[in-house]
């Protein structure tokens, strides 16, 4: 009795003893093994399913060392292509998740990305802005307007003729940036008109007469075709209202001629009917001289083209003696005051033409940055 009591007490201890180094594990190792391949063998199918579904944990805890038999070696590569499908498995699976997880926010990309076309479709087309005639405001320059006369001066001597005056803006806009009206359309490469000047044996301007400047203005703004007229042809480029003050220094010296209570406004319309007859500049261009830009011509033939489309005998007034600033006709209104006739400048217009300008002259290029519309540097005249 007391011999079997030793040998149970014992036993474990034993067992205990019989692997060191190793887990304790049921049965011994060619044991398992045979039943193993015994299992593989009977449910080669089965066994092969169940080995893709065994996690990897399952397969690294076999020891890298067992290579006793050939069925145990191919076991063993067999395993290492379970690892490896498992691992692919398992990463294939990892993607799916992250996948899944950004497929909202794309999905709301998309419909966001559908919403802004549905959104640009149905955005109706913008039409142009600012319009063909008009110019963006940061284009705008802001000129104050030119001074009344100070004094009105009684007009003492009849004015003996009239000196229609245009001046040239490739000279007039040489030294100085030249601005447009924001009410006037376009302007084309041709001279501009300056004034009317009557003239007599004294400087004549600034006259008394009984009309004041804001009658006259106000009679000015209520004739649409008159100021329209004023807003094309007679340009404001550096001061406002350039044919207003025109008419304050010099037509005022003209109502003597222009009679009557439409006196102002027959000197407005005589000075731009007298402008629109003949553009000077094509006459130029297209007689025999061909004249051009920034080329010298001789003065008199250059006189002899003008007097032969306006009349009479023109005057030049010239600037550093070779460029010309302003073509001068004279006309006596005394026979018909609506449509003058063209005379021979007198001695006191030829003079100053003597005093500036040389035997050969030319005409500086037109300012080309007025020609474009859309890209004039615009006044914010009204006229």
């Amino acid at each position: 009795m007391t011999i079997f009591i030793l040998i149970t007490l014992l036993c474990p201890i034993c067992l205990s003893f019989e692997q060191p180094g190793e887990p304790r594990r049921h049965g011994s190792h060619r044991e398992r093994s045979h039943k193993r391949s015994h299992h593989t063998s009977s449910r080669p199918s089965t066994s092969h399913h169940r080995t893709q579904e065994r996690p990897t944990t399952s397969t690294s805890s076999q020891p890298s060392t067992s290579t006793t038999s050939g069925k145990h070696t191919h076991k063993r590569k067999h395993t290492t292509h379970e690892d490896t499908s498992s691992q692919s498995k398992h990463e294939s699976k990892r993607q799916k998740l992250e996948s899944s997880s950004e497929q909202p926010s794309t999905s709301k990309q998309t419909a966001q990305t559908s919403s802004t076309r549905e959104h640009k479709d149905e955005t109706p087309k913008q039409i142009p802005y600012p319009p063909y005639t008009y110019l963006l405001p940061t284009t705008m320059t802001y000129l104050e307007n030119h001074r009344k006369c100070l004094r009105y001066y009684p007009q003492q001597n009849k004015l003996n003729f009239l000196l229609f005056v245009q001046h040239w803006p490739g000279e007039r806009c040489a030294h100085q940036l030249c601005t447009i009206p924001k009410t006037t359309s376009k302007v084309k490469e041709k001279f501009f008109l300056h004034g009317l000047w009557p003239q007599s044996n004294r400087n004549m301007f600034c006259c008394q007469n009984k009309f004041s400047f804001d009658s006259v203005e106000q009679r000015l703004l209520n004739d649409k075709k008159l100021l329209k007229s004023v807003q094309k042809h007679w340009l404001s480029l550096f001061k406002c209202k350039s044919p207003m003050y025109q008419y304050d220094k010099h037509g005022t010296c003209s109502l003597t001629t222009f009679s009557g209570g439409d006196g102002p406004v027959d000197y407005f319309n005589t000075a731009i009917k007298m402008y629109r007859r003949v553009n000077i500049w094509k006459v130029l261009r297209r007689s025999e001289l061909k004249v051009r830009t920034n080329k010298l011509y001789d003065i008199e033939k250059l006189r002899d083209v003008v007097r032969r489309a306006y009349g009479g005998k023109p005057a030049f007034f010239c600037m550093e003696k070779t460029s010309v600033l302003e073509i001068r006709v004279c006309y006596d209104p005394s026979k018909n005051k609506y449509n003058p006739e063209s005379i021979r400048c007198p001695r006191k217009v030829t003079r100053f033409e003597e005093k500036t300008c040389g035997k050969r002259v030319s005409f500086k290029q037109f300012p080309k940055y007025l020609l474009d519309p859309s890209k004039a540097p615009r006044n914010n005249c009204e006229y």
